[in-house]
């Protein structure tokens, strides 16, 4: 079976949430070492989420309809109170926001990336990415809680 490198990136990109959520577990003892783990998590987590969300800025910039624009842009608009928030205050439960952040990021490509000629399968894998995500945010919270 011939892998595409939209595939091996994709695999590729999930292996520092594992690493991250395997490193907050051994070193759920000390703390130091566990808020690193949390911290490094949310923000490779917003990473992603500021990278899955750059192919709507097009559509959220030169679409003539407000609510549109709104919907493009509201990843990355939320993104910015949840990561400040995670670094301040609570890192687990801004791993839980950023859950949903990176469900409705695969909401809005079953609504809207449809147009832009994707490969056959490849929601599919979108799919399977988010939920291998979550699995690791989840089981980081889990651990960091």
């Amino acid at each position: 079976m011939k892998k595409h490198s939209y595939q091996i990136f994709g695999y590729a990109g999930v292996i520092p949430f594992i690493v991250f959520a395997v490193g907050t577990y051994h070193h759920q003892d000390s703390l130091m070492f566990k808020n690193l783990y949390l911290m490094m998590q949310l923000f490779y987590a917003g990473l992603i989420i500021a990278f899955l969300s750059a192919s709507y800025w097009h559509e959220s910039l030169f679409n003539e309809k407000p609510l549109i624009q709104f919907i493009c842009m509201t990843p990355v608009i939320l993104l910015l109170p949840i990561f400040f928030w995670g670094m301040t205050h609570s890192p687990p439960q801004a791993l839980l926001a950023c859950i949903a952040l990176f469900w409705g990021l695969f909401a809005m490509d079953r609504l809207y990336g449809l147009n832009h000629g994707w490969p056959k399968g490849y929601m599919l894998f979108r799919f399977n990415l988010t939920a291998l995500v979550t699995l690791c945010l989840f089981a980081t919270y889990w651990i960091g809680a």
